[in-house]
């Protein structure tokens, strides 16, 4: 939805009408601009704190002029708390890609003290839709890992005497991590269903390459259900036979 745009002239005693304040109604101001130039007026504030002088500021950005500068510190002078709050809920933005960790410390301190203006939103929003697609994921990963052993154990007939030990611990391995990452998700049972199949799939594809027998050996089908491929106590041994 398209934003209302609202001319906000500043204090007419002080500068002239030619410079004004452009804000866009929206969380905190942040959308406080600098007539048809479009630059926020937060970014000017933050540049002067760090130092920038106003001829500089007037060198980097040549479509303002000094007037703009004033109306942008009379406007600052105005709402200081609002442009503070803008400055410091940006520096998080650029946390996030400086140093995760310490924007993941910063987020929680804002979300514990209820500062939901100094919030990262957009990063936030994303990080937490990521940890269900990490999830989902390392549970594809580690049930296609342990159907490949499955499938090693079940038909690689000149390997198995020798390897039966490591593949077996293996598949212990793949069962207890997916087992605890059901626990912890249990909303993820019909996701591992779902992708059971094509799990089996690509672990067929994987054995295939890495033991150079002929793909007919290998059935097309799964070799096992979703309950027997999490069963400790199940072993495709002898069940091709």
């Amino acid at each position: 939805m398209k934003k209302q745009v609202i001319n906000l002239m500043i204090d007419k005693t002080q500068i002239s009408q030619k410079s004004s304040i452009q804000k866009t109604p929206g969380v905190c101001g942040g959308n406080a601009r600098i007539r048809d130039t479009r630059i926020p007026v937060w970014t000017l504030v933050s540049f002067r704190e760090q130092g920038v002088s106003e001829e500089e500021l007037l060198k980097n950005y040549p479509e303002l002029n000094q007037e703009d500068l004033e109306a942008a510190w009379t406007y600052y002078a105005n709402n200081k708390a609002e442009i503070a709050q803008i400055i410091e809920a940006e520096h998080s933005k650029s946390l996030y890609d400086s140093d995760f960790n310490l924007w993941v410390e910063e987020t929680v301190k804002q979300l514990q003290a209820k500062n939901y203006e100094m919030i990262d939103w957009d990063n936030l929003i994303e990080e937490v839709a990521d940890l269900s697609r990490s999830e989902k994921r390392a549970l594809k990963s580690l049930l296609t890992r342990l159907l490949e052993h499955l499938l090693l154990i079940a038909y690689w007939d000149s390997e198995r005497d020798y390897n039966l030990g490591h593949w077996a611990g293996e598949i212990q391995n793949f069962r207890n991590d997916i087992l605890e990452l059901l626990a912890t998700s249990p909303s993820l049972k019909p996701y591992l269903i779902e992708v059971f199949d094509d799990c089996y799939q690509n672990a067929r594809k994987f054995v295939i390459k890495k033991t150079r027998l002929a793909p007919k050996v290998f059935p097309t089908e799964a070799i096992a259900t979703v309950e027997q491929a999490l069963d400790e106590d199940w072993l495709p041994i002898g069940s091709h036979e």
